[in-house]
Protein backbone atom coordinates (compact mmCIF):
# COMPACT_ATOMS: atom_id res chain seq x y z
CA UNK A 1 0.00 0.00 0.00
CA UNK A 2 0.65 3.89 -0.72
CA UNK A 3 1.45 5.57 2.80
CA UNK A 4 -0.75 8.97 1.62
CA UNK A 5 -0.94 12.51 3.34
CA UNK A 6 -4.04 11.85 4.40
CA UNK A 7 -3.32 8.29 5.93
CA UNK A 8 -0.69 10.04 7.65
CA UNK A 9 -2.40 13.08 9.14
CA UNK A 10 -4.80 10.21 10.64
CA UNK A 11 -2.70 8.03 11.61
CA UNK A 12 -0.54 11.11 13.62
CA UNK A 13 -3.89 12.45 14.64
CA UNK A 14 -4.67 8.91 16.67
CA UNK A 15 -0.97 8.76 18.12
CA UNK A 16 -1.67 12.42 19.88
CA UNK A 17 -4.66 11.27 20.58
CA UNK A 18 -4.07 7.63 22.10
CA UNK A 19 -1.21 9.20 24.05
CA UNK A 20 -3.14 11.63 25.81
CA UNK A 21 -0.26 14.25 23.46
CA UNK A 22 2.72 11.87 23.98
CA UNK A 23 2.41 11.86 27.96
CA UNK A 24 1.73 8.10 27.90
CA UNK A 25 4.51 6.57 25.06
CA UNK A 26 4.03 3.02 26.91
CA UNK A 27 1.37 0.19 25.71
CA UNK A 28 -0.28 2.26 23.72
CA UNK A 29 0.25 0.02 20.51
CA UNK A 30 -2.68 -1.49 20.52
CA UNK A 31 -5.00 1.36 21.31
CA UNK A 32 -3.76 3.03 18.28
CA UNK A 33 -4.34 -0.16 16.01
CA UNK A 34 -7.64 -0.01 17.02
CA UNK A 35 -8.07 4.00 16.65
CA UNK A 36 -6.69 4.00 13.18
CA UNK A 37 -8.91 0.74 12.53
CA UNK A 38 -11.78 2.51 13.19
CA UNK A 39 -10.83 4.36 10.43
CA UNK A 40 -9.80 2.31 7.61
CA UNK A 41 -11.14 -0.85 8.31
CA UNK A 42 -10.05 -1.96 5.00
CA UNK A 43 -6.57 -2.38 5.63
CA UNK A 44 -6.95 -4.71 8.87
CA UNK A 45 -5.15 -7.59 7.11
CA UNK A 46 -2.66 -5.61 5.64
CA UNK A 47 -1.37 -3.42 8.24
CA UNK A 48 0.45 -4.75 12.00
CA UNK A 49 0.45 -2.84 15.37
CA UNK A 50 4.18 -2.78 14.92
CA UNK A 51 3.83 -1.21 11.29
CA UNK A 52 1.97 2.04 12.31
CA UNK A 53 4.47 2.39 15.13
CA UNK A 54 7.43 2.21 12.28
CA UNK A 55 5.48 4.76 10.45
CA UNK A 56 5.10 7.26 13.17
CA UNK A 57 8.93 7.07 13.35
CA UNK A 58 9.28 7.13 9.54
CA UNK A 59 6.93 10.37 9.88
CA UNK A 60 8.19 12.13 12.61
CA UNK A 61 12.16 11.91 11.13
CA UNK A 62 11.75 12.43 7.53
CA UNK A 63 9.31 15.01 7.96
CA UNK A 64 6.45 13.65 6.03
CA UNK A 65 4.44 15.86 7.56
CA UNK A 66 5.94 19.45 8.45
CA UNK A 67 6.15 20.33 12.03
CA UNK A 68 3.08 23.38 11.52
CA UNK A 69 1.03 20.93 10.50
CA UNK A 70 1.73 18.34 13.39
CA UNK A 71 1.18 21.33 15.58
CA UNK A 72 -2.35 21.70 13.96
CA UNK A 73 -2.75 18.37 13.78
CA UNK A 74 -1.55 18.11 17.78
CA UNK A 75 -4.25 20.71 18.82
CA UNK A 76 -6.84 18.83 17.15
CA UNK A 77 -6.16 16.10 19.26
CA UNK A 78 -6.13 17.93 22.89
CA UNK A 79 -9.55 19.41 21.73
CA UNK A 80 -11.04 15.73 21.20
CA UNK A 81 -9.44 14.84 24.73
CA UNK A 82 -11.03 17.76 26.19
CA UNK A 83 -14.14 17.04 24.62
CA UNK A 84 -13.98 13.20 25.63
CA UNK A 85 -13.04 14.85 29.39
CA UNK A 86 -15.75 17.37 29.45
CA UNK A 87 -18.58 14.97 30.21
CA UNK A 88 -16.48 13.28 32.64
CA UNK A 89 -16.24 16.64 34.82
CA UNK A 90 -19.64 17.63 34.62
CA UNK A 91 -20.42 14.12 36.01
CA UNK A 92 -18.37 14.31 38.87
CA UNK A 93 -18.63 17.57 39.27
CA UNK A 94 -20.54 18.73 42.91
CA UNK A 95 -24.05 20.78 43.18
CA UNK A 96 -22.70 23.10 45.59
CA UNK A 97 -19.58 23.93 43.69
CA UNK A 98 -19.11 27.60 43.14
CA UNK A 99 -19.29 28.93 40.32
CA UNK A 100 -16.59 30.97 38.27
CA UNK A 101 -16.15 34.52 38.03
CA UNK A 102 -15.59 35.92 34.89
CA UNK A 103 -13.68 38.33 34.57
CA UNK A 104 -13.91 41.25 31.83
CA UNK A 105 -11.77 41.52 29.19
CA UNK A 106 -9.44 44.56 29.03
CA UNK A 107 -6.56 46.16 26.80
CA UNK A 108 -4.11 44.41 29.61
CA UNK A 109 -5.23 40.72 29.97
CA UNK A 110 -5.94 40.97 26.23
CA UNK A 111 -2.16 41.70 25.86
CA UNK A 112 -1.35 38.74 28.66
CA UNK A 113 -3.62 36.52 27.12
CA UNK A 114 -1.69 36.93 23.95
CA UNK A 115 1.79 36.29 25.39
CA UNK A 116 0.39 33.13 26.96
CA UNK A 117 -0.97 32.12 24.06
CA UNK A 118 2.47 32.58 22.02
CA UNK A 119 4.52 31.18 24.85
CA UNK A 120 2.16 28.18 24.85
CA UNK A 121 2.89 27.49 21.14
CA UNK A 122 6.47 27.73 21.25
CA UNK A 123 6.56 25.35 24.05
CA UNK A 124 3.93 23.05 22.71
CA UNK A 125 6.34 23.46 19.42
CA UNK A 126 9.48 22.75 21.20
CA UNK A 127 7.69 19.98 22.67
CA UNK A 128 6.89 18.37 19.43
CA UNK A 129 10.62 18.78 18.17
CA UNK A 130 11.76 17.20 21.07
CA UNK A 131 9.69 15.08 23.00
CA UNK A 132 7.21 13.61 19.91
CA UNK A 133 10.35 12.36 18.27
CA UNK A 134 10.31 8.41 19.32
CA UNK A 135 14.26 7.96 18.59
CA UNK A 136 16.19 9.94 20.88
CA UNK A 137 17.94 13.08 19.82
CA UNK A 138 21.32 12.56 20.63
CA UNK A 139 21.26 9.51 18.02
CA UNK A 140 23.71 9.74 15.59
CA UNK A 141 23.18 10.14 11.53
CA UNK A 142 24.42 6.78 10.46
CA UNK A 143 21.93 5.26 13.26
CA UNK A 144 19.09 7.18 11.92
CA UNK A 145 20.07 5.94 8.77
CA UNK A 146 20.11 2.51 9.95
CA UNK A 147 17.13 2.74 11.36
CA UNK A 148 15.26 3.60 8.26
CA UNK A 149 16.61 0.92 6.60
CA UNK A 150 15.62 -2.19 9.11
CA UNK A 151 12.22 -0.64 8.99
CA UNK A 152 11.86 -0.47 5.43
CA UNK A 153 13.15 -4.27 4.78
CA UNK A 154 11.08 -5.27 8.10
CA UNK A 155 8.21 -4.21 5.90
CA UNK A 156 9.31 -5.30 2.96
CA UNK A 157 9.93 -9.02 3.67
CA UNK A 158 7.40 -9.46 6.64
CA UNK A 159 4.94 -12.44 6.45
CA UNK A 160 6.90 -13.60 3.00
CA UNK A 161 8.06 -16.63 2.49
CA UNK A 162 11.91 -17.93 3.62
CA UNK A 163 12.28 -19.74 1.10
CA UNK A 164 11.68 -16.73 -1.64
CA UNK A 165 13.60 -13.85 0.31
CA UNK A 166 17.04 -13.74 -1.60
CA UNK A 167 20.25 -15.47 0.01
CA UNK A 168 22.86 -13.33 2.17
CA UNK A 169 26.18 -13.90 2.22
CA UNK A 170 29.04 -13.71 4.90
CA UNK A 171 30.17 -10.27 5.71
CA UNK A 172 33.79 -9.43 6.18
CA UNK A 173 34.82 -9.35 9.83
CA UNK A 174 35.93 -5.11 10.20
CA UNK A 175 35.26 -3.02 12.52
CA UNK A 176 32.72 -0.84 10.63
CA UNK A 177 30.58 -3.91 10.24
CA UNK A 178 30.68 -4.53 13.89
CA UNK A 179 29.57 -1.45 15.41
CA UNK A 180 26.78 -1.99 12.80
CA UNK A 181 25.65 -5.16 14.10
CA UNK A 182 25.96 -3.19 17.40
CA UNK A 183 23.30 -1.06 16.78
CA UNK A 184 21.33 -3.48 14.87
CA UNK A 185 21.14 -5.39 18.36
CA UNK A 186 20.12 -2.67 20.00
CA UNK A 187 17.17 -2.18 17.61
CA UNK A 188 16.17 -5.55 17.88
CA UNK A 189 16.30 -5.74 21.64
CA UNK A 190 13.87 -2.88 21.79
CA UNK A 191 11.33 -4.51 19.43
CA UNK A 192 11.37 -7.99 22.30
CA UNK A 193 10.92 -5.21 24.49
CA UNK A 194 7.99 -3.24 23.21
CA UNK A 195 6.08 -6.75 22.15
CA UNK A 196 6.31 -8.22 26.12
CA UNK A 197 8.40 -10.89 24.70
CA UNK A 198 5.44 -12.16 22.36
CA UNK A 199 7.35 -13.35 19.55
CA UNK A 200 6.47 -16.19 17.50
CA UNK A 201 9.67 -18.35 15.81
CA UNK A 202 8.58 -16.39 12.63
CA UNK A 203 8.59 -13.40 13.48
CA UNK A 204 12.14 -13.80 15.41
CA UNK A 205 13.76 -14.96 11.91
CA UNK A 206 12.33 -12.39 10.44
CA UNK A 207 13.91 -9.50 12.51
CA UNK A 208 17.28 -11.24 12.57
CA UNK A 209 17.02 -12.05 8.74
CA UNK A 210 16.35 -8.00 8.31
CA UNK A 211 18.97 -7.21 10.60
CA UNK A 212 21.63 -9.04 8.39
CA UNK A 213 20.23 -7.85 5.44
CA UNK A 214 20.42 -4.05 7.05
CA UNK A 215 23.97 -4.85 7.42
CA UNK A 216 24.45 -6.22 4.11
CA UNK A 217 22.89 -2.61 2.51
CA UNK A 218 24.25 -0.53 4.76
CA UNK A 219 28.02 -1.56 3.96
CA UNK A 220 26.85 -2.08 0.16
CA UNK A 221 27.52 -5.76 -0.84
CA UNK A 222 25.65 -7.55 -3.04
CA UNK A 223 23.43 -10.77 -2.20
CA UNK A 224 22.98 -13.88 -4.04
CA UNK A 225 19.95 -14.36 -6.25
CA UNK A 226 17.68 -16.85 -5.11
CA UNK A 227 17.43 -18.37 -8.72
CA UNK A 228 20.53 -21.11 -9.56
CA UNK A 229 21.09 -19.57 -12.73
CA UNK A 230 24.74 -18.16 -12.96
CA UNK A 231 25.27 -15.32 -14.70
CA UNK A 232 28.86 -15.19 -17.16
CA UNK A 233 31.18 -12.95 -15.14
CA UNK A 234 32.61 -9.95 -17.73
CA UNK A 235 35.60 -9.89 -19.59
CA UNK A 236 38.41 -7.85 -17.06
CA UNK A 237 40.14 -4.81 -18.47
CA UNK A 238 43.49 -6.52 -18.77
CA UNK A 239 42.33 -9.78 -20.24
CA UNK A 240 40.18 -7.51 -22.84
CA UNK A 241 43.84 -6.06 -23.59
CA UNK A 242 45.31 -8.61 -23.89
CA UNK A 243 43.18 -10.94 -26.29
CA UNK A 244 43.33 -7.64 -28.66
CA UNK A 245 46.96 -7.57 -28.77
CA UNK A 246 47.28 -11.32 -29.47
CA UNK A 247 44.60 -11.08 -32.21
CA UNK A 248 46.30 -7.95 -34.21
CA UNK A 249 49.81 -9.96 -34.14
CA UNK A 250 47.95 -12.92 -35.16
CA UNK A 251 46.68 -11.07 -38.21
CA UNK A 252 50.02 -9.29 -38.60
CA UNK A 253 51.67 -12.65 -38.60
CA UNK A 254 49.14 -14.23 -41.34
CA UNK A 255 49.47 -11.13 -43.63
CA UNK A 256 53.23 -11.49 -43.64
CA UNK A 257 53.51 -15.38 -44.05
CA UNK A 258 50.66 -14.93 -47.38
CA UNK A 259 53.55 -11.91 -48.60
CA UNK A 260 56.19 -14.29 -48.48
CA UNK A 261 54.01 -16.46 -50.34
CA UNK A 262 53.64 -14.09 -53.10
CA UNK A 263 49.50 -14.40 -52.74
CA UNK A 264 48.85 -10.74 -52.51
CA UNK A 265 48.33 -8.50 -54.67
CA UNK A 266 49.42 -5.43 -52.96
CA UNK A 267 52.29 -4.73 -50.62
CA UNK A 268 51.39 -5.08 -46.73
CA UNK A 269 51.03 -1.25 -45.24
CA UNK A 270 53.71 0.51 -43.07
CA UNK A 271 52.64 -0.76 -39.91
CA UNK A 272 52.81 -4.20 -40.64
CA UNK A 273 55.74 -4.55 -42.82
CA UNK A 274 58.43 -1.07 -43.47
CA UNK A 275 59.95 -0.70 -46.27
CA UNK A 276 62.58 -3.44 -46.91
CA UNK A 277 64.75 -4.94 -49.78
CA UNK A 278 65.93 -8.05 -48.64
CA UNK A 279 63.65 -10.96 -47.85
CA UNK A 280 65.86 -12.32 -45.13
CA UNK A 281 64.79 -9.19 -43.17
CA UNK A 282 61.30 -9.77 -43.77
CA UNK A 283 61.76 -13.44 -42.20
CA UNK A 284 63.65 -11.39 -39.43
CA UNK A 285 60.32 -9.46 -38.82
CA UNK A 286 57.99 -12.36 -38.99
CA UNK A 287 60.15 -14.48 -36.43
CA UNK A 288 60.00 -11.16 -34.08
CA UNK A 289 56.14 -11.60 -34.42
CA UNK A 290 55.82 -14.86 -33.59
CA UNK A 291 57.81 -14.19 -30.82
CA UNK A 292 55.89 -11.06 -29.45
CA UNK A 293 52.66 -13.65 -29.78
CA UNK A 294 54.23 -16.10 -27.50
CA UNK A 295 55.26 -13.92 -25.23
CA UNK A 296 51.66 -12.47 -25.05
CA UNK A 297 49.76 -15.48 -24.64
CA UNK A 298 52.20 -17.02 -22.30
CA UNK A 299 51.65 -13.38 -19.86
CA UNK A 300 47.74 -13.94 -20.10
CA UNK A 301 47.84 -17.93 -19.11
CA UNK A 302 49.81 -16.57 -16.04
CA UNK A 303 47.46 -13.48 -15.65
CA UNK A 304 44.75 -16.04 -15.73
CA UNK A 305 45.84 -18.40 -13.36
CA UNK A 306 46.59 -15.13 -10.90
CA UNK A 307 43.17 -13.80 -11.38
CA UNK A 308 41.35 -17.31 -10.59
CA UNK A 309 43.74 -17.66 -7.41
CA UNK A 310 42.49 -14.67 -5.95
CA UNK A 311 38.53 -15.17 -6.82
CA UNK A 312 38.93 -18.73 -4.71
CA UNK A 313 40.83 -17.42 -1.94
CA UNK A 314 37.80 -14.23 -1.88
CA UNK A 315 35.30 -16.80 -2.44
CA UNK A 316 37.13 -19.09 0.55
CA UNK A 317 36.66 -16.05 2.72
CA UNK A 318 32.92 -15.06 1.90
CA UNK A 319 31.25 -18.67 1.25
CA UNK A 320 33.15 -21.77 1.98
CA UNK A 321 30.62 -24.22 1.17
CA UNK A 322 30.19 -22.66 -2.12
CA UNK A 323 34.38 -23.05 -2.68
CA UNK A 324 33.93 -26.87 -1.67
CA UNK A 325 31.31 -27.31 -4.19
CA UNK A 326 33.06 -25.28 -6.85
CA UNK A 327 36.08 -27.75 -6.09
CA UNK A 328 34.02 -30.79 -6.52
CA UNK A 329 32.24 -29.59 -9.54
CA UNK A 330 35.51 -28.96 -11.25
CA UNK A 331 36.85 -31.35 -14.23
CA UNK A 332 40.32 -32.58 -13.63
CA UNK A 333 41.85 -33.22 -16.92
CA UNK A 334 44.18 -36.40 -16.82
CA UNK A 335 46.61 -36.54 -19.51
CA UNK A 336 48.71 -39.23 -18.63
CA UNK A 337 46.72 -41.77 -16.29
CA UNK A 338 48.89 -44.05 -14.44
CA UNK A 339 49.60 -47.69 -15.42
CA UNK A 340 47.78 -50.70 -13.86
CA UNK A 341 50.43 -52.14 -11.11
CA UNK A 342 50.51 -56.14 -10.75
Amino acid sequence: MKWTDEINKNLLLCYFTVTNLQQNTTGYRSQLYQAFMNIYPELREMITEQRLSDQIRVIIRNNRISPTERETIRRQAAEAIQNEDEPQAQQSASPTSHPQTITPETPETHTMLTNTQSSSAESSIRHTQHETSIPPTNTCQPSNQIDETFIELYAQYQGANPSSRPFITRPQNTQNIKNTIAIINNIIGKRTEESNSCLDIEEILTLVYCGAATTMRTHEQKNKNNDLTKTKAAIPPWQHRLQKKIATLRKEIGVITQHLKGNLKKRPPQNILPDISSEESVVEILDTKKQQLQAQAKRLKRYKKSHQRKQENKLFNTNEKRFYRSLETTEQQINNPPSLQK
